[in-house]
């Protein structure tokens, strides 16, 4: 005959025990893939942290698909722009002149030339500081630097195998400001202007600046003609 009442809540009973049983187990298992995702995210920081950056050999993916400038914030892309211009322009200067008497670009002529290759000005306040040397030495002198004659010169040779040594260089700079910020240091923090973090100059609008201390935007900042945008991989 037909099962009784109790019968089919004691069926019921045993079906939702073992649904329940069922999802308590699906539970555990994504706990535990979750555990052993966060360990592997904490191993590979530690091992973010320990990267020797001028060893790596894809920028893209020094593991598991992580990018040497997966911690870039906008300030970083800015000055990874900067000390490609600057860079270019020194060698770019050399090939078109090519006068022995004539070197390179005089720190007094830098804005002008900056402005005749690029179509912007060249302005210190744009980074948060007071003078043209500022600017060509904000990331030290690893790549851009100036001669005793005050000429403008890069540490890389015209032909260089990628642009990726670009990506070393700001990411060796950034974990070096980090680590100067976390020790207070006060003028490690930067500060650059809005116009600048996007990308475009600005020949007479009013920008704001971008505080590394805060990660924050203040000001209004313009679009200059001829900006030049660069791509660095590989």
């Amino acid at each position: 005959g037909e099962p009784s009442l109790d019968e089919e809540l004691q069926k019921l009973k045993a079906e939702g025990e073992e649904a329940i049983a069922a999802a308590e187990k699906e539970l555990e298992e994504l706990e535990t893939a979750c555990a052993e995702q966060a360990k592997s995210e904490e191993a590979l920081e530690e091992e973010f942290k320990e990267l020797d950056v001028f060893g790596v050999d894809d920028i893209l993916d020094i593991g598991q698909g992580v990018p040497v400038f997966k911690d870039f914030q906008l300030e970083d892309w800015a000055l990874l722009s900067h000390i490609f211009e600057l860079n270019l322009l020194v060698h770019a200067f050399v090939r078109d002149v090519a006068d022995p008497e004539r070197p390179g670009v005089h720190i007094s002529h830098l804005d002008f030339y900056y402005r005749k290759y690029y179509g912007r000005e060249l302005r210190p306040q744009d980074f948060g500081v007071e003078t043209l040397r500022e600017v060509v030495t904000i990331t030290g002198d690893k790549v851009l630097y100036l001669t005793p004659k005050m000429v403008l010169a890069t540490q890389l040779d015209a032909e260089f195998e990628n642009l990726g040594v670009f990506a070393k260089i700001i990411e060796a700079f950034r974990r070096d400001r980090a680590q100067r910020m976390d020790l207070g240091e006060e003028g490690a923090a930067l500060k650059i202007s809005t116009s600048r973090v996007g990308g475009a100059g600005d020949s007479g609008g009013k920008g704001g600046h971008y505080d590394t201390r805060r990660h924050s935007y203040g000001g209004k900042g313009g679009r200059g003609k001829g900006a030049v945008s660069t791509t660095v991989g590989g």
